[in-house]
């Protein structure tokens, strides 16, 4: 008998998939039988007055697409008084019929239908402006699934929720002076900006950490402030990856000119150069949007709307422009970030979310092309969602301020058809015939779609799911052609795992895998 070399690092895995199991059957069985000295005949009759519960449970409803629009006119101030025929809804260049508007302005001296801004029609909005200007229509939208009055034409019932913010803070694209900015702000609106009622939770993403709750959502300031305070005390917290990216803007040229000198050419010296920082930084983009992505996915069971002020440095839709001309194949190799922000809009639209983007100054706030993209991230990402992104810092607390504060709203609920397109579509709203410029994103996820999309939550969340105590024992059984079969038994606890609770499924199954490395590098 041989012996393979000692093994050291041992790396378990698993893949899990859970369900409430049903233990329904063995109960109904015993309620079922005939009990001792009674009649079979009345067993009979009472099953007759009593069905069997067959285990099979119909559902009805009406899926209800809900825009939450806000109208403003020439003045800036909020309209109110629109009716049903005042809006339409398009999506993916169809029109969707409304089901039903509600109206709801409380806003002192907000004109009315009377009012000349309402008579005069079409000279009260101005087509194409900004969600960002004071005189604009802004939109912000969510999806809902409603039955009962909603499906017959009347509107959700209204209720007061209190307003949830969530202060985000993309760790892994900020910089230094990005860092220290972005607390300065966190601490002001949570001291200033914040009002009493309001529900705020800290959250935020590091490479460290992965996506963190830092604190739940609170009402108290002092929670949050000491929060915020462990954060950015928390070396976890400190991403090295944009810390250096001024050093990968300086090596990246400088490497290309040293290489053009030699006789090489250009494409050679970008793909020797630069094309390795290209694709790191897209990777490092692509995984910030997706834990937002997913931290979303979990207020969707949040009633009401809810804002993100969401803080970004260096990410932007194109960044493989930041080492690479936009024309050349190898940029074209590398995949922006364009749908993957359609998607993470679709996401908030469907958990009533807005997306609020502070965008801080890139490059220490020196204006350059690439800091023009980083806020052209933002304000994509706020107009897929409904929100608002700020441009430069001297608007950034105006924007905070302004997040989630509107006191004239209209919500808009839209029929969807029985089997909408299970893709991201484009949703524009028209009022009185203009149409605004501005796309929003939305995207109708099946069952099974949204508990995925929960399970990577629980996955991901480092914060709920910390790592597991396990135990293996290894057993070699047999010896072929210089190798060993051996077998891992793998002991760790049950309750270690997350259920997710959106699932079908009757029955719950799982399975753990070993991967094992040799200490000589050798695969086993």
């Amino acid at each position: 008998m041989g012996t393979a070399g000692r093994i050291s690092p041992l790396l378990v895995f698993g893949t899990l998939l859970l369900a409430s199991a049903l233990s329904a059957s063995k109960t109904s069985a015993q309620e079922n039988r005939p009990q001792e000295g009674r009649p079979v005949a009345e067993d009979l009759e009472a099953g007759q007055r009593q069905p069997f519960d067959l285990g099979l449970r119909e559902e009805t409803g009406v899926a209800i697409l809900m825009l939450d629009v806000k109208v403003r006119d020439k003045k800036g101030r909020p309209v109110h008084g629109l009716t049903l025929e005042d809006f339409e809804v398009t999506i993916n260049g169809r029109l969707w019929p409304l089901a039903a508007v509600d109206d709801f302005c409380d806003c002192d001296g907000s004109p009315g239908l009377d009012s000349q801004e309402r008579a005069d029609g079409e000279s009260s909005m101005d087509r194409g402006e900004s969600s960002r200007a004071a005189t604009a229509i802004a939109i912000e939208a969510g999806t809902d699934e409603t039955s009962g009055p909603a499906a017959e034409g009347a509107a959700p019932p209204v209720t007061s929720l209190p307003q949830h913010f969530v202060i985000y803070l993309e760790f892994s694209e900020l910089q230094h002076t990005g860092r220290l900015e972005a607390e300065r702000q966190a601490r002001l609106w949570i001291e200033e900006g914040m009002h009493p009622g309001d529900r705020v939770m800290l959250a935020g993403f590091s490479t460290a950490t992965g996506l963190v709750e830092i604190t739940p959502f609170t009402t108290r300031k002092a929670t949050l402030l000491k929060g915020l305070d462990e954060a950015f005390a928390d070396k976890a917290y400190i991403d090295p990856f944009p810390m250096f990216l001024l050093d990968r803007l300086r090596d990246c040229p400088r490497c290309f000119n040293w290489c053009l000198k030699d006789g090489s050419l250009p494409e050679t010296c970008y793909m020797s150069c630069c094309l390795a920082y290209a694709r790191d930084e897209a990777r490092q983009g692509r995984r910030a949007l997706e834990a937002l992505e997913l931290f979303i996915t979990s207020l969707e069971d949040i009633p009401g709307r809810k804002q993100i002020l969401y803080f970004n440095q260096n990410n932007l839709i194109y960044p493989q422009r930041l080492f690479l001309p936009p024309d050349s194949a190898l940029a074209f190799s590398i995949t922006d970030h364009l749908q993957l922000m359609e998607r993470v809009g679709a996401t908030a639209m469907a958990s009533r979310t807005a997306i609020n983007v502070a965008t801080m100054p890139f490059l220490a706030g020196r204006s350059t092309t690439l800091g023009d993209q980083v806020v052209t991230l933002g304000s994509n990402l706020a107009d897929f969602s409904g929100g608002i992104a700020s441009r430069t810092l001297s608007d950034l607390p105006a924007t905070m301020n302004r997040a989630g504060r509107e006191c004239c709203m209209y919500r808009l609920s839209v029929q969807v058809p029985e089997d909408p397109p299970r893709r991201t579509l484009r949703a524009t709203v028209a009022v009185r015939g203009r149409t605004l410029n501005l796309s929003y994103r939305v995207r109708f996820y099946t069952t099974q779609e949204r508990w995925f999309r929960h399970a990577r939550l629980a996955l991901m969340t480092t914060s709920r799911s910390p790592d597991s105590r396990m135990q293996v024992a290894l057993l070699p059984v047999a010896r072929r052609e210089g190798k060993w079969s051996v077998d891992a038994q793998v002991a760790f606890a049950l309750q270690d795992l997350e259920l997710v609770s959106r699932m079908e499924n009757r029955t719950g199954r799982w399975r753990v895998g070993a991967l094992l490395d040799r200490e000589d590098g050798d695969e086993v």
